[in-house]
């Protein structure tokens, strides 16, 4: 595989090794460890970590599933921002509501099934009650692709137009909104938006059947 350079003349390998190995780290893992749930050798990782050999297609995805992450996590040059250092964000898909609603009413209550859930962090400082949801259509394409995470934060609702996870009919989805209502101005439609241009907007009088959980603050994208 070709090797590119990404920003501070670090190569695509390093960033990936680095990330795979300081999150490995973090969990409290060995080399040895990390090596042998990614199907591969400590001194495979070693010679990586030199930069004596590349980081396959392939490997790349055995690590990230290794990881529970994605894979564009282990694509980004970590010293470009500041981790998040409050724990875990927990993702979700837009079926599942009424789990949705109960992790921000804080009911949530975590079992055998959720150990098994992918979590990720953000790169950017966010409020602990922020959460993922995986995007499953095709509504805000291109940026907003099936298999990216939006990270949402619910505490950041009060900006009239951006990207948000909203309830409306019973589906949880991600859309643009504009014109938030504005009580000065006596404003009262809320336009709901889908960015690929093939869906018609969607018109809320007074925000009636309008749930509003939070605004994109991230993606991360599906590689």
């Amino acid at each position: 595989m070709k090797t590119i350079t990404i920003g501070r003349d670090k190569t695509r390998d390093e960033i990936i090794i680095n990330n795979a190995l300081r999150m490995s780290d973090e969990k409290g893992w060995t080399n040895v460890l990390l090596a042998e749930k990614a199907g591969t050798s400590a001194q495979h990782l070693n010679s990586m970590k030199k930069g004596r050999r590349g980081v396959g297609k392939h490997l790349l995805k055995r690590l990230a599933d290794a990881l529970n992450v994605p894979v564009g996590m282990l694509l980004v040059d970590k010293a470009e921002f500041e981790v998040r250092k409050y724990g875990p964000v927990l993702v979700f898909t837009p079926n599942e509501m009424n789990t949705i609603q109960s992790f921000l009413s804080g009911t949530f209550q975590s079992g055998a099934k959720e150990k098994n859930r992918m979590t990720i962090s953000a790169s950017q400082k966010v409020g602990k009650r922020a959460f993922g949801i995986e995007i499953i259509d095709h509504a805000m394409a291109p940026r907003f692709l099936p298999g990216d995470i939006a990270v949402i934060d619910p505490d950041s609702k009060g900006e009239n137009e951006g990207i948000y996870a909203i309830i409306i009919s019973g589906n949880v989805l991600i859309r643009r909104i504009k014109h938030l209502p504005d009580k000065a101005n006596h404003q009262t439609e809320i336009r709901i938006v889908a960015d690929n241009g093939q869906e018609p907007d969607i018109i809320c009088k007074n925000g009636a059947n309008l749930v509003i959980l939070g605004k994109v603050v991230e993606l991360y994208p599906k590689l």
